[in-house]
């Protein structure tokens, strides 16, 4: 029986409360879905919204769940957390606009990022000599519907030349503030000296090498997942014509206010 992994540093009672109140986000976005008025698949942007929701849930189960076996395992959270966040803000950028034709036009740039995707593994792999063809047909196949869907728009709508990056995208929204917490968020993807941080403090003779995670460390990865699971649900549930309201209550609000504000403070 292959033995169970050595737990580093156990979760605290508040870091407990916080995975609870997250995956009860979770819970409550869903069941808000399944009792939207419509379900996604009239408009390609919705079907759209909501399998990157599905992302979006899926990085945020990863992040409660960690935190549930190991205090330690924050960087894996980190970077599941800021996954989350990016494509909720890309999900929330697609269904800003009112029209949905508006939000067809941004969905036909979402789909413009598959034709790239692929044409840059053509050219990499036809640069080692490797056979690409089935890249560069599935790129001709995806710019042929793109083309023709676009077409077929009603007048006056047009497609963005492509998604905005992401600073752009969040300061559209009005959320440009929160690009400094997004920062925070992406330094264990990127390896940097930041992120080292987590086991080195100090400089040069002066460093000191441990494992300097706590509880209240993981305040930004809970809150990143709060925030882009129930922003992205409640504007796709919005556009299906039902009230995030009734699954974002006043109370749930402050559970999960109270919850953070514990585990920060703790």
């Amino acid at each position: 029986m292959k033995a169970k992994p050595k737990t580093v540093s156990a979760p605290t009672e508040a870091v407990l409360a916080v995975a609870v109140v997250l995956e009860e986000a979770v819970d409550r976005t869903l069941d808000a879905l399944a009792a939207s008025p419509t379900k996604p698949g009239r408009y390609e942007a919705d079907v759209e919204a909501n399998v990157l929701l599905a992302l979006v849930i899926r990085n945020s189960e990863g992040v409660y769940e960690l935190a549930r076996r190991d205090l330690a395992l924050l960087p894996a959270a980190l970077s599941c957390a800021r996954v989350a966040f990016e494509i909720s803000v890309r999900a929330l950028w697609m269904l800003v606009p009112e029209d949905p034709y508006d939000r067809e036009a941004r969905w036909l740039a979402q789909v413009q990022t598959e034709e790239h995707y692929l044409r840059k593994v053509a050219e990499r792999l036809g640069g080692m000599g490797t056979d690409a063809s089935a890249q560069v047909e599935r790129a001709k196949t995806v710019r042929d519907f793109r083309e023709a869907v676009t077409r077929a728009l009603p007048h006056g709508h047009s497609v963005p030349k492509q998604v905005p990056k992401f600073d752009a995208a969040l300061e559209s929204l009005g959320r440009g503030a929160e690009y400094p917490f997004y920062m925070a968020l992406s330094q264990p993807t990127h390896g940097t000296h930041v992120a080292g941080g987590m086991y080195r403090r100090g400089l040069g003779t002066q460093k000191e090498l441990a494992e300097f995670v706590d509880g209240p460390d993981w305040g930004t990865p809970f809150r990143a997942c709060i925030d882009a699971v129930t922003q992205t649900g409640s504007r796709l549930v919005t556009v299906l014509g039902g009230d995030p309201r009734h699954f974002l209550t006043d109370r749930f609000r402050s559970k999960a206010k109270v919850a953070l504000n514990r585990l920060r403070c703790a």
